[in-house]
């Protein structure tokens, strides 16, 4: 995952040149665009989904918007391997309401919970078994609709 300003700063290309390399990209799916100005490459063994999986990018995009965060809900409780379903959508819980994101059949479900912040400080971070590591994610010992917080990125 890239922002699109380093990258035409990289490249030393011009925004118009920059956008145009990006619509042809993403046109082909090799590029993912699930906020504007946060880029995602996509390899071949994931272009029929038409994105990485969420677990892979969602930490740089919450800190790109700078979100506090935590993946809740059923989609917590299919990382631990205690849901009965697989989720259909990726569900993160954030301070701040997001508007939902569809990319391809990805889809990012953002839910608003009032005191995330005070959540986050109580309870120390919990790694789960994705690949790449998710670095944050709610407790196993949680319900599906309520989670002890955890602390971004420390493990």
């Amino acid at each position: 995952a890239f922002i699109r300003a380093e990258a035409a700063r990289a490249l030393g290309l011009s925004d118009g040149a920059i956008k145009n390399a990006f619509w042809r990209l993403a046109r082909a799916r090799r590029l993912a665009t699930p906020r504007r100005g946060f880029c995602v490459i996509v390899p071949p063994e994931h272009r029929a989904l038409g994105c990485l999986p969420a677990p892979w990018f969602i930490h740089d995009l919450m800190a790109y918007l700078g979100r506090q965060y935590y993946v809740g809900l059923l989609t917590a409780a299919a990382l631990h391997g205690a849901a009965h379903q697989a989720p259909q959508e990726f569900q993160v819980v954030t301070d701040q309401p997001l508007p939902l994101v569809e990319i391809g059949r990805l889809r990012l479900r953002f839910v608003k919970k009032a005191h995330l912040a005070r959540s986050l400080v109580s309870t120390p971070a919990r790694q789960t078994r994705a690949t790449p590591p998710l670095r944050q994610g709610a407790k196993p010992e949680s319900p599906a609709g309520h989670r002890e917080a955890v602390q971004g990125g420390k493990v």
